[in-house]
Order: structure tokens, then sequence, then C-alpha cells
């Protein structure tokens, strides 16, 4: 088995740990991958980690968006369907709150720029 190093967030990432991660992918072979909510929040922070994040600006942005390689890799709902926990699954509709949410990641500029998103 590989070496592997975890890291663990709760939610947003703040930027001295996108700057951690881009240290350790300049330095190692390691692969990188996400894991997180499979609803609009965690395809939110999923980008927040891929692209950086606007509140700390273009240049920083820019670097992130070049440098980190990163891979969504679930859970995602079609990760349940036709299994035998389908029928045991409580889905709730969106809310209000993920409905603008799923609106705002939707419109960002970088989906039409990256049409694997």
């Amino acid at each position: 088995m590989p070496d592997v190093i975890c890291v663990t967030g709760k939610g947003y990432p703040d930027y001295a740990t996108r700057k951690f991660l881009l240290l350790l992918q300049a330095r190692t072979d390691a692969e990188f991958y996400y894991i997180g909510d499979a609803d609009p929040f965690g395809a939110d922070i999923f980008f927040n980690y891929y692209f950086g994040s606007a509140r700390f600006g273009v240049q920083e942005h820019a670097v992130i968006v070049e440098t980190l390689k990163l891979k969504w890799i679930g859970p995602f709902l079609q990760d349940f369907a036709g299994d035998a926990l389908e029928a045991t699954i409580n889905t709730q509709k969106l809310s209000y709150k993920d409905v603008a949410k799923a609106y705002t990641v939707l419109s960002r500029p970088f989906f039409n720029a990256y049409p694997e998103f």
C-alpha cells in the first residue's frame, strides 16, 4: 500500500490549507482526491480547493487554477442508484439556500472554460 497523507477540513478551505496542498503537490508524486458532500455546498467547496477563492484575490486564484490537480471521487447521488441501499435512503428536497448555491456555482466562468465540470 502506498504512503497516504489525509488532510481533513470542516467546510471551505482556508488559504494556508490550499498552499500546503500546493507545496505537497510540488514536492511529491502524490495524487490528490476530494471526498465531500453530494450537494451544492460540497461542489462549491470542491471548486474552492480546485480553483481557489475569489476573496483571496486574482493572483492567488490563478496559481491554484494552474497547479492544484484534484479529483472529486464522491460520494455522488448516482453512487447509490440501483443499489440495495437505495430503498433505505431518505432524500430531502433541496432547500432555497441549496438551490441558490447551485445557481451561484453553475454561473461561475470556469464552467465554460472547463467542460469536464
